[in-house]
């Protein structure tokens, strides 16, 4: 007697062969739907951003997104944010972001002015998460060092989106508990931030960028 997967109709000589292929296409349908097909542009713009061997796990297309930044970061918290405290410092804003989760870090690519623009949030520089169900959107907001990400997402994907914090939260935990090495202890963020910015306003050039960048990692 033979047991066939339900999912994919493979067939096996034991139930209990069956059952365990038939979690596993499971799982694989659930992932796929957490991985859609990243324009040629925004893949373009990871070529050269992404550390050897890094790979990318799942990808979110949002509706708008901000970012916002702040000086003192010892005088703002989590709660204060999240409850819908002002911050201050430099804000920039976003249409048809990406949020894209490596098994490294975050990348966000937006619409900047003139060019995409992408950040990078380390996993282990992440404070809080907090996912905002609305009417028409819903919202996701990353509260990591001295800035705050907060994406919008169509309410129709929610089914997918309101996964994102468990997501974030089991690659911070896997990081931490040393399953894989997310980032060297000794990357200076602010640092690579502030020569990405160089490069937006033309200072830099993009060479000169992935040059200073390599430099920062292997401090």
């Amino acid at each position: 007697m033979s047991y066939i997967c339900e999912k994919c109709g493979k067939e096996f000589d034991s139930k209990r062969e069956a059952e365990k292929h038939e979690d596993g296409c499971k799982k694989n349908d659930k992932s796929n739907e957490l991985k859609q097909r990243l324009p040629e542009k925004i893949k373009k713009k990871l070529e050269g951003f992404l550390n050897e061997k890094e790979e990318i796990l799942y990808n979110f297309k949002g509706v708008f997104g901000t970012h916002s930044r702040w000086t003192d970061s010892s005088t703002r918290t989590s709660s204060r944010f999240l409850s819908g405290g002002k911050v201050e410092g430099a804000g920039t804003q976003w249409g048809s972001p990406w949020l894209i989760l490596t098994d490294e870090r975050v990348l966000i690519i937006g619409k900047g002015l003139l060019t995409l623009d992408i950040r990078e949030i380390p996993y282990e520089y992440i404070k809080s998460l907090d996912y905002e169900q609305g009417v028409l959107q819903d919202r996701l907001m990353i509260l990591a060092h001295s800035s705050t990400e907060a994406i919008q997402f169509y309410r129709a994907d929610r089914k997918i989106t309101k996964e994102i914090p468990s997501i974030i939260k089991r690659l911070i935990a896997k990081g931490k508990t040393g399953e894989k090495e997310i980032r060297s202890p000794s990357l200076n963020y602010d640092e690579i931030e502030k020569i990405h910015s160089l490069m937006e306003k033309g200072i830099i050039t993009k060479k000169e960028f992935d040059t200073k960048k390599k430099q920062i990692l292997k401090v």
